[in-house]
């Protein structure tokens, strides 16, 4: 019996799953040190290292034109494609394997004969292409017209989504020519800063202390994602320096780079966007638009793989000619008996605002108090990766949609609130911006 097998290909990192669950990850990138060829997460942990030896564009640009730099035995992007995607597969690859690819929605024809004869010659057996969006999105039910944006590692991207029964991906076009790596320059600049203001440290003057801070990084992004500020330490030789900072230091320091992507969203006119999980990892974007009353789903990092395994039947072709897939059946239409990928929203959309009478407030990750509570009730609604969820202080009442709730319940669009023996109700929705209001 065959095992049903996903890899998905992003130009930062490459993933493998099956029903079991994330087999392997490995980041996009390449490092020569002397004769050895440094692949995946090792290579992008020295990058800082040797810049002039590193390679982080051999998946966004799969060619096989010559390499400005050599790359020990490799001559083109293609071959550094090759000698990765065999190290990952004879690490997880199993005898009995069936894989699908979920790939970038800006590939062409070119570049999708070219993976499909790199995982020939990595004797990986390939029986089908789908496109990343229509992936993560097919476990959306509701609306009718989505965007998908994509964070790459060189750039933004956006696909629109749209479709009644079935989701088909539109041609995708750059949202953005600063992608995940510039949001990291640009972090790591700022608490570089503010390491040489607060303790006299320049962390970004030696290569290894400027390879540390990359690393430390994502950690740091993750810990303000929850927090509104964080103590951020550096131990370099036997000193081990601090800094605090706070989450708004950050989204203050790509602001430009949001409004640019809200605005993309708006032009666009989407009923809901779709922010892959990359690009959702950025502190204070998903705030950036509900701010301007767009709503906005988080996908959960394994959206991707879940979809292209939940749809594998529908994605399967002939092995000696695997089609490529560009439209899935959106969750509105899958049978009873199929579950929903793992995938955050799905059904009932998580609310961007909380109404009172008249009054629309956003919701972000900061934690609202609700209005016109008393201060000694204290609930509070904050978004908390990708969900609406409530802070319902020990011993008060409350009553979402007329049943009595207490601790951290997470509510959705259309759910109504009260506090017990209360008259006023306060209810949650999407605020959509569509055909030029808002």
């Amino acid at each position: 019996m065959r095992t049903p097998c996903v890899i998905e290909i992003s130009d930062i990192a490459l993933s493998v799953a099956d029903a079991n669950g994330l087999r392997h990850s490995s980041a996009c990138c390449a490092v020569i040190e002397g004769r050895e060829l440094v692949l995946g997460d090792a290579a992008r942990a020295r990058a800082r290292l040797n810049p002039r030896q590193t390679h982080d564009r051999f998946w966004a640009q799969l060619d096989q034109q010559p390499l400005l730099r050599p790359a020990g035995s490799a001559r083109s992007h293609a071959d550094l494609a090759w000698f990765h995607l065999h190290a990952i597969w004879e690490k997880v690859g199993h005898a009995d394997d069936e894989v699908v690819f979920a790939v970038p929605p800006d590939w062409d024809r070119q570049q999708l004969a070219l993976l499909l004869g790199i995982a020939q010659a990595c004797k990986i057996p390939t029986v089908g292409l789908v496109a990343a969006p229509v992936a993560a999105a097919s476990g959306i039910a509701d609306g009718d017209r989505l965007l998908y944006l994509d964070g790459q590692w060189q750039r933004v991207r956006a696909t629109p989504i749209s479709g009644d029964r079935q989701w088909a991906s539109g041609p995708s076009v750059e949202a953005s020519k600063r992608g995940i790596s510039a949001f990291y320059d640009t972090w790591a600049a700022l608490i570089a800063e503010l390491f040489l203001h607060e303790t006299r440290f320049d962390p970004l003057h030696r290569a290894d202390s400027e390879q540390l801070l990359y690393v430390r990084l994502p950690d740091w992004l993750r810990t303000l994602r929850e927090r509104e500020s964080a103590t951020l330490e550096m131990d370099v030789g036997a000193r081990v320096y601090r800094v605090e900072l706070s989450r708004q230091s950050l989204v203050s320091a790509v602001a430009a780079d949001y409004q640019t992507l809200v605005a993309m969203a708006r032009g666009n006119h989407p009923e809901r966007v779709v922010l892959g999980y990359r690009l959702a990892a950025c502190p204070g974007l998903a705030e950036a638009f509900a701010q301007q009353g767009i709503a906005a789903a988080v996908c959960a990092e394994d959206a991707v793989l879940q979809g292209a395994l939940q749809h594998f039947d529908a994605i399967r072709s002939d092995p000696a000619a695997p089609a490529f897939v560009t439209r899935l059946a959106r969750a509105s239409a899958l049978p009873d008996s199929v579950a929903e990928p793992t995938q955050a929203p799905t059904g009932t959309p998580t609310p961007s605002h909380v109404l009172l009478g008249w009054r629309a407030l956003p919701l972000s990750e900061q934690p609202l108090l609700l209005p016109g509570t008393a201060d000694t009730s204290g609930v509070r609604v904050r978004l908390h990766q990708g969900k609406a969820c409530l802070q319902v202080p020990a011993g008060v009442s409350v009553l979402i949609n007329d049943q009595p709730a207490t601790g951290e319940p997470v509510v959705l669009a259309g759910d109504r609130l009260r506090l017990d023996r209360s008259d006023s109700e306060w209810q949650f929705i999407v605020v959509t911006a569509g055909h030029g209001q808002e």
